[in-house]
């Protein structure tokens, strides 16, 4: 049966539609399928050096690539730079539904667009106060871990801010400042 173009054949939409990050602190940023899928790594590689990685990047994105190999670094067919990849233990099986002799694992890149490529502060960027889909912060990545999303990666100010100045004449000031936040 030949379905072409017709959009109520069920392999119409059978694409797997990529798995994008979550919103809020601390929440996974790929769905739980993800965490199913990396229970074989082992280690987890920064092309650049992790302490680099760390210092360079707010945010890398995420993303997970079939490969014939468990180790080294993948390839992949779009327009990014790797940043880190994932290893994957010598006695990983392929997933089923894969076929024999290929696996699935984490990749971590940049794109010319992302906030952490540009040249200098005049050049215009993508993601100034936001995220790709697919962003993690690096410093929430582990083997078998999946990265998380966090307010530092989203570009949003990297400290806390200082809390409101205490009135004089009101008492217990951390009082005030706890009622002052449950006002706004």
């Amino acid at each position: 049966m030949s379905c072409v173009g017709d959009t109520k054949c069920p392999t119409a939409f059978a694409r797997k539609s990529r798995q994008h990050a979550a919103t809020e602190e601390g929440v996974p940023s790929m769905s739980d399928t993800l965490g199913q899928k990396i229970t074989d790594e082992v280690e987890i590689i920064w092309v650049e050096g992790e302490s680099t990685v760390m210092a360079r990047y707010d945010y890398v994105r995420q993303d997970l690539v079939k490969t014939s190999k468990k180790r080294g670094v993948p390839r992949i067919t779009w327009d990014a730079r790797i940043i880190g990849y994932a290893n994957l233990s010598a006695e990983a099986e392929p997933p089923p539904g894969l076929g024999s002799g290929r696996w699935e694992r984490r990749v971590f890149y940049v794109k010319p667009q992302d906030r952490s490529e540009r040249e200098n502060d005049d050049e215009r960027v993508h993601y100034q106060g936001s995220t790709p889909t697919e962003a993690v912060d690096p410093r929430t990545v582990k083997p078998k871990v999946v990265g998380t999303l966090t307010d530092r990666a989203r570009g949003r100010a990297r400290q806390s801010p200082e809390p409101p100045p205490c009135r004089e004449g009101l008492g217990n000031p951390q009082l005030f400042q706890d009622q002052e936040t449950r006002l706004y």
